[in-house]
């Protein structure tokens, strides 16, 4: 019986993988563009709630959406653009859907700094990451191990 559970912990774990970390809102703390440093401006006419974590005050997010395979980029001062990405050996694709339409120039910068191939670089936690590509540079920190931290700052101050 002992080994049965542990077979089944086992597989649990290793079917999650990346994947599993992957899902839901990461925060973008640095980001380069051809070597210049740049950052996101999402303008949108939606409404939109935002949780602003200490120290990271008005920080766009990237969302990865594992379900159905899709993420979503800030704009740069345009709406967020909704992609494709698939995942496989610390490598990130991204691609956008055919009918992700980009009507103006400023979308298409933003295309084109985020719709690449990516190596996925581990940094010094599971829940913060590098993402590289030819061009583009980011660092990003899952966005409710922010929550946690400030959280528990809070409760251990108190």
């Amino acid at each position: 019986m002992k080994i049965i559970l542990v077979i089944l912990l086992l597989i649990l774990f290793n079917s999650c993988d990346n994947t599993c970390e992957l899902d839901g809102k990461w925060v973008i703390t640095k980001m380069t563009y051809n070597g210049e440093e740049i950052y996101p401006k999402t303008i949108s006419e939606n409404f939109r709630i935002i949780v602003n974590i200490n120290g990271y005050e008005g920080a766009e997010r990237i969302q990865f959406r594992v379900e159905d395979s899709t993420i979503v980029f800030p704009g740069f001062n345009t709406n967020e653009i909704v992609a494709n990405f698939s995942l496989s050996s610390k490598k990130l694709k991204t691609s956008l859907n055919d009918s992700n339409q980009i009507p103006d120039t400023s979308s298409l910068r933003a295309d084109a700094i985020f719709i690449q191939d990516y190596d996925i670089i581990d940094l010094e936690h599971k829940l913060k990451m590098g993402l590289k590509s030819q061009k583009t540079k980011m660092i990003i920190i899952k966005e409710s191990y922010l929550i946690e931290q400030q959280t528990r700052n809070i409760t251990n101050n108190l």
